[in-house]
């Protein structure tokens, strides 16, 4: 594997200086708050979850343990952290943020998207978006998960994807299993109502992207009585195998979870075997299942859950 040049490492560091510098990482408090970097990453980090163990945290920041415990303890003084031992292991410690912790976590995620707002504020919408794209390969091919490169990434979609994925999903259906038109229709009436009653803090939508091609997507939105619907689940034939649906259908979880939702909900069909096999892997339960012949083909519909 070739090996960087002197010129290309300079212009790595360089790149490194000017970028710290632009989001002030080099200030004494980040963000002008009273946290340093490390503080309000752990801050952060805990704010994606109700709880974390702190070995699950440590390896998630690749901190020195005897570092990270002296920080969540210098927290925990603070009254932002509560740290208590693990009911299933004794042996370790469960962090979670305090009601204080919470309201610092959300200002600080107020002052960071301010701060990047601003930072975009005179850049053309173009460039704006060639550099968020640069910024996910980036990471994409830095960040290694089980000591691989991985794959793929995960990105929030962009003007035009919604009506990408609705016409390959309806495609790719017609394809494999013979689904008539009534199934785009279907596909359509979904994504546009998720367009209509988008709802930022009750909605998402994660599109897999792999070699600048989308390959995949998934969707949560609001069913109402804290009930978060999983809709519209599809990976591409060449990218299957790569962990994607996993990993999409996780993020759901994820989000319905920190969301407070209470279930998650969908409807399948009994022609998918893999997606089917992984529902049953990731603790989701088929609770019912009934007759289906609205595609043209004669399926069995299948509704599914799991309580959060």
């Amino acid at each position: 594997m070739p090996k960087l040049t002197e010129f290309q490492i300079e212009k790595i560091r360089n790149f490194n200086r000017f970028y710290t510098k632009l989001i002030g990482l080099l200030n004494e408090g980040l963000l002008k708050s009273e946290f340093s970097l490390i503080e309000a990453r752990i801050i952060y980090e805990l704010g994606q979850d109700e709880s974390k163990v702190a070995t699950s945290l440590r390896h998630e920041l690749g901190l020195d343990a005897g570092y990270l415990s002296r920080i969540v303890n210098r927290l925990v003084k603070q009254a932002l952290i509560f740290k208590t031992p693990d009911a299933k292991d004794g042996r370790q410690s469960l962090l979670s943020l305090t009601d204080a912790g919470k309201k610092i976590q959300q200002e600080l995620r107020a002052r960071s998207q301010n701060q990047i707002a601003q930072l975009f504020e005179s850049i053309n919408i173009v460039h704006a978006t060639q550099i968020v794209s640069s910024m996910g390969k980036i990471q994409s091919l830095l960040d290694e998960e089980t000591g691989q490169q991985q794959a793929y990434i995960l990105r929030e979609p962009e003007v035009g994807d919604l009506s990408y994925i609705s016409h390959r999903q309806a495609v790719l259906y017609n394809l494999e299993y013979g689904f008539d038109n009534r199934f785009e229709a279907i596909v359509s009436k979904v994504v546009g109502e998720y367009v209509d009653n988008y709802n930022a803090k009750l909605d998402k939508c994660w599109i897999a992207e792999h070699n600048d091609k989308i390959v995949g997507s998934i969707f949560c939105v609001n069913g109402g009585d804290g009930v978060a619907k999983l809709r519209l689940l599809y990976v591409e034939p060449e990218a299957r195998g790569l962990g994607i649906g996993k990993k999409l259908v996780e993020q759901v979880e994820k989000f319905a979870r920190l969301k407070q939702y209470q279930k998650i909900e969908f409807w399948t069909v009994d022609c998918l075997p893999a997606a089917l096999n992984l529902y049953k892997k990731l603790g989701f339960k088929m609770i019912k299942e009934t007759e289906l012949d609205d595609f043209g083909v004669k399926l069995m519909r299948q509704d599914w859950e799991k309580i959060l």
